[in-house]
């Protein structure tokens, strides 16, 4: 009985994720003295994967790019997490985390690290440069998006 539970465990540990991963963060900004919760959403094909490739979100519009941010704008500007869009949204992929890299006007540079250890579920988001600074640990939920 037990190498039957092994074996299932370790089929359905080689499964992996679903072919198109949703990952779903949320991140507090603040700006003005005002805080607001901000979700970040995207789907990543092959996630886990070499190949691994960020796909555009049913509810982003597509002229502002594959990463769905709501809310966009809070407190008179638009959130840090706008910047993800930048260069069209860019995801790079290591042996052992992805990385969302965004910069949305050349100044102000974000990232959003999830750690394959930990599901994608567990990571920081940061920003830096020129504009506004930031850095905060963050949780996500990871889903099948079909």
């Amino acid at each position: 009985m037990n190498r039957i539970i092994f074996f299932v465990l370790i089929f359905f540990s080689l499964q992996g994720f679903a072919k198109d991963s949703l990952i779903k963060c949320s991140i507090t900004e603040e700006f003005k003295n005002k805080e607001k919760n901000i979700t970040v959403e995207f789907i990543v094909a092959n996630l886990g994967q070499k190949n691994a490739e960020l796909l555009q979100h049913p509810k982003a519009e597509s002229d502002e790019g594959l990463i769905l941010v709501s809310p966009k704008e809070f407190a008179g500007k638009y959130s840090n997490m706008t910047h993800l869009n930048g260069q069209g949204g860019d995801l790079r992929v290591s042996e052992d985390r992805i990385r969302l890299f965004g910069d949305g006007d050349g100044y102000t540079f974000d990232d959003l690290v999830l750690f394959k250890n930990q599901n994608y579920e567990k990571g920081y988001v940061r920003v830096y440069g020129s504009g506004d600074q930031m850095y905060q640990k963050i949780n996500c939920t990871v889903e099948s998006s079909k």
